[in-house]
């Protein structure tokens, strides 16, 4: 259980608290969510609910552990009702935790997962727009961003079956998203073989 202070905006002065990171700081693979769900707010890790459960799968599917990379949150509390964290609330929390943190880890690699992600790093998209261009390549990051589903998408969608998730003709949304995951290693793999960084 892990939690961070702050009172930078009312999310944490009156809602929530506000959760941190889990997994390596040494990866260079970075996990961004939108921000944290009831059940992550109440254990103090991020991924712990249903969808956490799927981006262990999704992330066993590359023969990675959760501990192989690191997860975390665009803002770090949770919104009331699960809202849409607002601009303000974006602006505040991104500029105090996850910029600081982009700059420790250096990430070669960041999957942004979910709209609300992939718009702050690329701009106004839809997901399945965004996985049309597969990678984007962003001048003033030292890092390259994967947009992908988040994994709640596929649980309210119901497009997977855990107890066959080998079949993946009644798993294709799983697997289509895997795809990402496996984008997301080759692209370490072509920077480190070519020292871009």
């Amino acid at each position: 259980m892990s939690y961070l202070k702050c009172e930078a905006c009312e999310l944490c002065r009156s809602f929530s608290r506000c959760v941190s990171w889990e997994g390596s700081p040494h990866t260079r693979l970075t996990v961004i969510s939108r921000n944290p769900g009831q059940d992550e707010e109440a254990l103090g890790s991020p991924f712990v609910g249903p969808a956490g459960q799927v981006l262990t799968m999704l992330l066993a599917a590359v023969k990675l552990k959760r501990e192989d990379v690191y997860i975390t949150n665009l803002v770090k509390a949770f919104t009331p009702k699960n809202r849409e964290p607002n601009t303000e609330e974006i602006m505040v929390c991104t500029n105090k935790f996850l910029e600081n943190e982009l700059t420790i880890i250096d990430p070669l690699v960041v999957m942004a997962l979910g709209s609300t992600v992939i718009n702050y790093f690329v701009g106004e998209t839809s997901v399945s727009d965004a996985r049309k261009k597969k990678i984007y390549v962003l001048a003033e990051r030292e890092f390259v961003v994967i947009p992908s589903w988040h994994p709640a998408f596929l649980v309210r969608n119901g497009i997977w079956n855990v107890d066959d998730l080998q079949n993946k003709k009644k798993n294709i949304l799983f697997w289509d998203t895997v795809e990402d995951y496996k984008r997301a290693l080759k692209a370490i793999e072509i920077f480190k073989s070519n020292s871009v960084y």
